[in-house]
């Protein structure tokens, strides 16, 4: 199927686990099938943006686009954030914010986080949210679990399809 290394790791780490699972249920004999296997984890190449392309996108003029201001701001905001991904950023709420720190659990690995909020985070905040509104941002609209993650995922396709026009406006082949 052209999975990377990683990708088959993870599987089979996952069958691994159910086998010696049933190897403690004494369901049979334990023959070691995956002795010899590779189940480590390789590390990745990080992928980033480059400092000169960000500041195109943080300068370029938008307004004759609807919509692309908040993607743009949103990826803004991300980087501001040490990299925070979109599903973090579209569940967070207002009771994240103490002071100027945000605190926040990762949705992925439940890990916490604790960032200082600086000015261009905080001015893009104030942009976007609605008073009386629980979420910082306008992309979740319900309290509802299974309608929250319809419109995460309708909201995360709609976002990266302007991001992509945004690289198309800006050049440089970053699309």
């Amino acid at each position: 199927k052209g999975l990377k290394r990683n990708s088959v790791s993870c599987y089979l780490r996952a069958m691994r686990a159910v086998y010696n699972r049933a190897v403690d249920c004494d369901s049979f004999v334990n023959h070691n099938p995956f002795r010899g296997v590779y189940t480590g984890v390789d590390r990745t190449v990080k992928r980033a943006v480059d400092a000169s392309i960000v500041r195109k996108i943080a300068t370029i003029d938008l307004s004759a686009y609807h919509g692309l201001d908040f993607a743009r701001d949103l990826f803004l905001f991300s980087i501001f954030m040490r990299g925070m991904a979109f599903v973090d950023i579209a569940y967070l709420s207002t009771d994240c914010i103490k002071g100027n720190t945000l605190s926040y659990a990762r949705r992925k690995t439940a890990q916490r986080l604790s960032i200082y909020l600086e000015q261009p985070a905080i001015d893009i905040i104030r942009r976007y949210h609605v008073a009386n509104n629980k979420r910082i941002f306008p992309i979740l609209s319900d309290d509802d679990a299974a309608a929250n993650f319809r419109q995460y995922q309708s909201a995360l396709n709609l976002h990266n399809k302007r991001l992509r026009k945004i690289a198309d406006l800006i050049g440089d082949g970053c699309s």
